[in-house]
């Protein structure tokens, strides 16, 4: 949900500036049914399905559509994104160098088109709500601009929200501008998506054995460092499959008066500063 700011008049107000590190991030998601011929000879997105893509998509350039004034009309302000690899909490994601195709290559997608037979193009669907998140037109319309370089011609189709998570929850999409929530682990962010048996891997749209392993590993894994060893391989596989290209990661803004102290917003929106806030009038 877009935050609204609301200033009461000839007043001050501060505000915090947060990485949402935890609590959100902005993908697109790329899912095809490998076993539809139908589509499958339609789009060269079989596993690993994204990598034609990514080669070709500017990510940095990603972090600009979303840019909102304060008054929420659009314009150029400090950024207020970054391009985010599979995980978002600080103690577990990785530098996106050391992700899989994380800097635009235009060479290297019009290769893998053409090795996929699809030098003159195809048509790929995608669907985004027109409300939720309010720039998921804007980011659906900056894929289509870029995307338009390799000959792939993206078609959108805007969906009322409720319209649009039914057909999220059901994968009845090709690709998908999705908004997913964050958590502090990166089990828990994503053990219903990944593993075979999760219950949105139908959205996920996509599984194998090693993810599978990779997600027992680390629920069962008590060594810290063993942990981090085995997400870091995670994010490392699942950017080279490319089911999923992720996009960006958001900041969070607090307002508050200038009279109060002590106040530290949380990038999980804990409330619990609220124990050693003062008010200083």
């Amino acid at each position: 949900m877009l935050p609204r700011l609301i200033r009461p008049a000839n007043q001050h107000i501060a505000t915090i500036r947060t990485r949402n590190r935890a609590a959100y991030e902005q993908q697109v998601v790329i899912r095809v049914h490998p076993d539809d011929p139908q589509i499958a000879n339609r789009h060269p997105l079989v596993p690993p399905p994204g990598e034609q893509l990514l080669p070709l998509l500017d990510l940095t350039a990603m972090t600009t559509i979303c840019r909102v004034r304060a008054d929420g009309s659009a314009g150029p302000v400090t950024a207020l994104n970054a391009v985010t690899g599979p995980l978002t909490m600080a103690s577990f994601a990785l530098p996106t160098d050391q992700l899989f195709c994380y800097t635009k290559d235009l060479d290297k997608a019009k290769a893998l088109m053409a090795q996929a037979g699809m030098a003159d193009g195809f048509t790929l669907k995608v669907i985004a709500a027109n409300s939720e998140p309010p720039t998921a037109l804007s980011e659906a319309q900056n894929i289509q601009a870029q995307l338009a370089d390799i000959n792939i011609k993206v078609e959108i189709e805007s969906l009322e929200l409720s319209v649009y998570v039914d057909r999220w929850l059901k994968g009845d999409f090709d690709a998908a501008i999705a908004l997913n929530g964050g958590r502090p682990d990166p089990y828990t962010m994503y053990a219903r998506y990944w593993p075979s048996t999760g219950n949105l891997n139908v959205v996920a749209g996509y599984s194998d054995e090693k993810l599978d392993q990779l997600f027992a590993d680390g629920r069962s894994e008590t060594d810290p460092k063993a942990r981090y060893d085995t997400f870091a391989e995670f994010q490392k596989y699942i950017t080279e499959q490319a089911p999923w290209v992720w996009l960006y990661v958001g900041y969070g803004y607090t307002a508050q008066q200038p009279y109060v102290k002590g106040f530290v917003p949380s990038p999980t929106d804990s409330l619990l500063s609220l124990a050693q806030v003062i008010i200083e009038r």
